[in-house]
């Protein structure tokens, strides 16, 4: 397995200036895809990790996605200094106070996707 320091740049210039095609396996190694999933099962398989995606609120989803792609241009402090301002913004939404409702209550929780009380 290669350790994860070593991914992004170095693997990715290797297979774009190289050409080489990998295999499934290789491309878990590198964090190329997160699972090998046998062809009959992709379809369910991508079905069931989209259902458990949307079942958390849209505003958590879109900021999680933009942290996630401004962490590779950003070093450490900036990433988590953007990661807080982030956590601060959900924190502040319906959502959220619903979240911690539903945890009390011990029942699922109805996000609306609405940003503010």
């Amino acid at each position: 397995m290669v350790p994860e320091s070593q991914l992004g740049t170095s693997a990715a210039a290797e297979l774009t200036l190289t050409g080489d095609t990998i295999d499934s396996a290789r491309a878990l190694e590198l964090g190329i895809v997160s699972r090998i999933v046998p062809p009959d099962r992709l379809l369910d398989e991508a079905r069931d990790i989209a259902a458990r995606i949307v079942r958390h609120p849209m505003h958590s989803i879109r900021l999680n996605t933009r942290l996630l792609r401004e962490a590779g241009r950003l070093d450490l402090p900036a990433t988590l200094e953007l990661a807080a301002a982030m956590q601060a913004i959900v924190q502040q939404t319906q959502d959220q106070y619903e979240a911690v409702a539903a945890a009390i209550e011990k029942r699922e929780p109805h996000y609306q996707g609405k940003m503010s009380r």
